[in-house]
Protein backbone atom coordinates (compact mmCIF):
# COMPACT_ATOMS: atom_id res chain seq x y z
CA UNK A 1 0.00 0.00 0.00
CA UNK A 2 2.82 2.42 0.85
CA UNK A 3 4.57 1.68 -2.45
CA UNK A 4 1.32 2.26 -4.30
CA UNK A 5 0.84 5.67 -2.60
CA UNK A 6 4.46 6.55 -3.35
CA UNK A 7 4.02 5.63 -7.02
CA UNK A 8 0.84 7.71 -7.25
CA UNK A 9 2.65 10.64 -5.64
CA UNK A 10 5.56 10.37 -8.09
CA UNK A 11 3.19 10.21 -11.06
CA UNK A 12 1.27 13.23 -9.74
CA UNK A 13 4.50 15.20 -9.24
CA UNK A 14 5.64 14.35 -12.77
CA UNK A 15 2.24 15.38 -14.16
CA UNK A 16 2.46 18.73 -12.36
CA UNK A 17 6.00 19.33 -13.63
CA UNK A 18 4.98 18.56 -17.21
CA UNK A 19 1.89 20.72 -16.85
CA UNK A 20 4.10 23.64 -15.78
CA UNK A 21 6.38 23.09 -18.78
CA UNK A 22 3.36 22.99 -21.08
CA UNK A 23 1.96 26.19 -19.54
CA UNK A 24 5.27 27.97 -20.12
CA UNK A 25 5.36 26.78 -23.73
CA UNK A 26 1.80 27.98 -24.29
CA UNK A 27 2.62 31.46 -22.96
CA UNK A 28 5.67 31.65 -25.25
CA UNK A 29 3.59 30.47 -28.20
CA UNK A 30 1.00 33.18 -27.52
CA UNK A 31 3.74 35.81 -27.50
CA UNK A 32 5.14 34.45 -30.74
CA UNK A 33 1.68 34.43 -32.31
CA UNK A 34 1.15 38.07 -31.35
CA UNK A 35 4.56 38.97 -32.80
CA UNK A 36 3.83 37.18 -36.06
CA UNK A 37 0.43 38.86 -36.34
CA UNK A 38 2.07 42.26 -35.81
CA UNK A 39 4.66 41.43 -38.46
CA UNK A 40 1.98 40.34 -40.95
CA UNK A 41 0.07 43.54 -40.32
CA UNK A 42 3.22 45.57 -40.92
CA UNK A 43 3.96 43.66 -44.13
CA UNK A 44 0.43 44.26 -45.47
CA UNK A 45 0.71 47.97 -44.69
CA UNK A 46 4.18 48.14 -46.27
CA UNK A 47 2.88 46.44 -49.43
CA UNK A 48 0.00 48.91 -49.63
CA UNK A 49 2.35 51.84 -49.14
CA UNK A 50 4.75 50.55 -51.79
CA UNK A 51 1.91 50.12 -54.30
CA UNK A 52 1.02 53.80 -53.86
CA UNK A 53 4.54 55.10 -54.42
CA UNK A 54 5.65 56.83 -57.61
CA UNK A 55 8.09 55.31 -60.09
CA UNK A 56 11.76 55.73 -59.19
CA UNK A 57 13.35 58.87 -60.59
CA UNK A 58 16.78 58.97 -62.20
CA UNK A 59 17.29 62.55 -61.01
CA UNK A 60 19.48 62.61 -57.87
CA UNK A 61 17.42 65.24 -56.02
CA UNK A 62 14.16 63.45 -56.77
CA UNK A 63 15.75 60.13 -55.83
CA UNK A 64 16.75 61.49 -52.40
CA UNK A 65 13.19 62.75 -51.85
CA UNK A 66 11.80 59.39 -52.89
CA UNK A 67 14.18 57.58 -50.53
CA UNK A 68 12.97 59.77 -47.67
CA UNK A 69 9.35 59.06 -48.66
CA UNK A 70 10.14 55.35 -48.86
CA UNK A 71 11.57 55.35 -45.34
CA UNK A 72 8.52 57.12 -43.95
CA UNK A 73 5.99 55.01 -45.85
CA UNK A 74 7.67 51.67 -45.35
CA UNK A 75 9.12 52.01 -41.89
CA UNK A 76 6.78 54.51 -40.28
CA UNK A 77 7.01 54.19 -36.52
CA UNK A 78 7.30 50.41 -36.63
CA UNK A 79 10.71 48.89 -37.22
CA UNK A 80 11.25 45.38 -38.52
CA UNK A 81 14.20 44.85 -36.16
CA UNK A 82 11.80 45.26 -33.23
CA UNK A 83 9.55 42.51 -34.57
CA UNK A 84 12.45 40.19 -35.29
CA UNK A 85 13.83 40.79 -31.80
CA UNK A 86 10.51 39.82 -30.19
CA UNK A 87 10.19 36.69 -32.32
CA UNK A 88 13.77 35.58 -31.81
CA UNK A 89 13.63 36.19 -28.05
CA UNK A 90 10.55 33.97 -27.95
CA UNK A 91 12.88 31.15 -28.94
CA UNK A 92 15.57 32.15 -26.46
CA UNK A 93 17.99 33.35 -29.16
CA UNK A 94 19.76 36.68 -29.65
CA UNK A 95 19.33 39.11 -32.54
CA UNK A 96 21.69 41.71 -33.90
CA UNK A 97 22.16 43.42 -37.23
CA UNK A 98 24.57 40.62 -38.15
CA UNK A 99 21.93 37.94 -37.69
CA UNK A 100 20.69 35.41 -35.18
CA UNK A 101 22.96 33.83 -32.61
CA UNK A 102 22.13 30.76 -30.57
Amino acid sequence: MILNNLAVGLVAAEAIARSNILQTAMVQAQGLTASIEALLSWIKQAETNLRHMKAISLNKENLEDQLAEFKVRLLGSFFIDDVITVIVKSYGLAWSTTGIQC
